[in-house]
């Protein structure tokens, strides 16, 4: 996985937890609950991608944007984005 957290570019893996994820890279781990996401859309605009891949933005609900790109392929956004909704923030 490659994320942005307000601009800070990081690669890593992502632990799905019971109400939560965790984004866990060389600076540490990145926790986001459930709770916190306000929105979640998937992106593929030029402006939005991260090295060219399309991605899933979080908007939190503190106002943080989140974006998260697979090596594997839009289809694990599309997997991460149907937990999310699961979890209770709508798409």
């Amino acid at each position: 996985m490659i994320w942005s957290n307000d601009g800070d570019v990081e690669s890593g893996r992502l632990d799905r937890l019971a109400d939560a994820f965790e984004l866990h890279g060389k600076r540490g781990p990145l926790s986001i609950a459930l709770g916190d996401v306000s929105g979640a859309a998937i992106r593929r605009d030029r402006g939005s991608r991260l090295r060219g891949l399309p991605v899933l933005a979080l908007r939190l609900r503190a106002g943080a944007l989140v974006s998260i790109a697979s090596l594997e392929g839009v289809g694990a956004l599309h997997e991460l984005v149907e937990w999310i909704e699961r979890g209770g923030v709508a798409t």
